[in-house]
């Protein structure tokens, strides 16, 4: 499987900031009301020059779906 990369230009032929402001409000109102369940997020230091990567989930039960959300950071 492919990583799916897109500019901001193609993210803004797919969907409005009317969708967006949305969906955020939503997700805000599922949070608050506890229909999301979401662990801490895990974290690992890696040796210099690594730096640090970062794992957040969450699941919505009302439509179950599953999000993952990875970052890293490189060491200066």
């Amino acid at each position: 499987m492919q990583t799916l990369l897109l500019k901001k230009e193609e993210v803004r032929k797919l969907m409005s900031m009317k969708e967006v402001i949305g969906t955020v409000e939503e997700a805000y109102m599922a949070f608050s009301s506890k229909r999301v369940m979401q662990p801490g997020y895990i974290g690992m230091h890696l040796p210099p020059p690594r730096g640090e990567i970062d794992f957040k989930l969450g699941y919505y039960m009302n439509n179950e779906v599953i999000s993952m959300k990875a970052s890293s950071e490189l060491t200066p």
